[in-house]
């Protein structure tokens, strides 16, 4: 609930200028990794967090998924002091600032490019103090939808038509506009 209000405060006033993302296949949650891993194929890239639909990466690329409660070929979580520091690109999930394991992932990640993901995350360029390089968020495209959606407990369904991911790329400068 923090979060959220610390969102809304700070994604309300502006936003940061990026790529939005269509999803492929209906798949929203995995357009981020639609973006990013053609782009960084032959790359070591760590995920944390158990995205689903996530598998029909696996082949394609050198994945490793790092989660609390790990399913098939996921790590857990205590495996991130070893899989982070050997990988390239590292996906954090916002919520991990929530949870308060986001410090630690940072420094375990302070050699890869680091990608702080999900609809959680905050559009916060300060964030690249900490090592983020980019941050992938939600952006609203329908208020009107997303605000029935939401009121009807549409969950991921605000991805259809109300939201898109975005992509802030925080190494080039950050321009923003009123929202």
């Amino acid at each position: 609930m923090g979060l959220s209000a610390v969102n809304c405060s700070l994604n309300g006033k502006q936003t940061l200028a990026g790529d939005l993302l269509e999803p492929e296949d209906g798949q929203a949650n995995l357009a981020v990794f639609d973006y990013f891993f053609p782009k960084i194929k032959d790359q070591k890239i760590v995920v944390i967090g158990h995205y689903p639909g996530i598998e029909r990466y696996y082949q394609q690329y050198k994945l490793k998924v790092i989660e609390r409660q790990p399913v098939d070929r996921d790590y857990p979580d205590s495996a991130a002091e070893f899989l982070i520091p050997e990988a390239d690109w590292v996906f954090i999930t916002g919520t991990s600032i929530a949870n308060k394991t986001f410090p630690r992932l940072m420094q375990l990640a302070s050699q890869a490019k680091t990608v702080l993901m999900g609809p959680s995350t905050p559009w916060l360029p300060e964030l690249a103090e900490f090592g983020v390089d980019y941050l992938v968020g939600v952006d609203v495209i329908d208020h009107n939808r997303l605000f029935q959606t939401a009121a009807e407990g549409g969950g991921v369904r605000i991805f259809d038509q109300a939201v898109r991911y975005k992509v802030v790329d925080l190494s080039k400068p950050v321009s923003s506009s009123a929202a």
